[in-house]
């Protein structure tokens, strides 16, 4: 009997010594350069949100805007920051992204122009040039325009070219501007932004950036999705409780980033991460019948089927 508790006793000993289980590892890459829009992401990582729901988070940078959602729809990457007018134009064209989070919930996206200039109001575009940094914005502009009556507008590719477009006066306005970075480096360059919200000129509400996968690795871990998305809130959650305490997680990640700027950014950035992480699928479908509606999209898409509803 004796023999037998001693067995035990080692046994016991022996397990305890053995490390913990590994935690499981997931790569995340963003839709750009890293930037204060990413902020939950690193607090989650750096703050040890993630490790205490068993994961391993790699944050990845890409090569171009378009690769992320690319290569998370062919599983080279677990999971992938994109736009959510991406994910429906993916689904749209026949592909299928699993959406699993939210990281900025409402539009950034805006069409910025100087003070000063006699834009009050949408109608005072009419008879001006107006800049674009994607064909669609292009698109959706017209069309929310045209529903005002201004139908005289000229538009001009300026690519991510919107700061210096507007000051040297190639464009009188932007779409693709974010109001959080444009409008500070407008700042920075001593000029005063004012903006139309997306939402000002008819848009429906949209999340400007989400998180997507394939559905292949949403089925083969049931539950990474869940403890995934309650690290995300316990980070955002973090950023509000001592937000200087995650900015300096931000800047010890990323020592290059000018510290002044990101911090006039983040003030503009903060209320847009979702505190709680819940895809509305009434929302997401009806940003999807407008893009349809617009054009944009080639064909409905019945967002359902792309929500991970955990």
């Amino acid at each position: 009997m004796k023999g037998i508790s001693r067995f035990l006793a080692l046994l016991l000993a022996l397990l305890l010594a053995l490390p913990a289980t590994a935690s499981e590892k997931v790569t995340v890459m963003l839709d750009w350069f890293p930037n204060m829009d990413h902020l939950p992401l690193f607090v989650a990582r750096d703050g040890g949100h993630f490790a205490e729901v068993g994961l391993d988070v790699e944050i990845l940078a890409p090569s171009d805007t378009a690769t992320a959602l690319k290569l998370a729809l062919a599983g080279k990457v677990d999971l992938a920051v994109t736009y959510e007018s991406q994910a429906l134009l993916a689904a749209s064209e026949g592909h299928r992204p699993a959406v699993t989070s939210t990281l900025i919930d409402s539009p950034l996206n805006v069409v910025l122009f100087l003070k000063g200039k006699g834009i009050e109001r949408p109608e005072d575009l009419a008879g001006r040039t107006v800049g674009y940094t994607e064909p669609d914005f292009e698109r959706l502009l017209k069309a929310a325009l045209a529903d005002r009556g201004v139908d005289d507008v000229e538009t001009v590719h300026v690519h991510f070219s919107i700061v210096p477009s507007l000051i040297t006066g190639k464009a009188d306005a932007v779409i693709g501007a974010y109001r959080n970075y444009e409008v500070t480096t407008l700042e920075r360059e001593g000029y005063e932004g004012a903006f139309f919200t997306l939402e000002e000129l008819g848009f429906p509400p949209f999340s400007e950036l989400v998180i997507v996968a394939s559905p292949k690795w949403v089925q083969s871990g049931p539950d990474r999705v869940s403890r995934f998305n309650a690290a995300l809130e316990k980070a955002v959650a973090a950023i509000d409780a001592d937000s200087q305490g995650a900015l300096d997680l931000f800047f010890k990640a990323l020592p290059e980033a000018d510290r002044d700027f990101e911090e006039a950014v983040f003030a503009r950035t903060v209320a847009f991460f979702p505190r709680r992480q819940h895809l509305d699928e009434a929302r997401w479908q009806a940003f999807a019948d407008h893009l349809h509606d617009k054009g944009v999209l080639a064909r409905s898409v019945d967002v359902a089927d792309l929500l991970v509803q955990p």
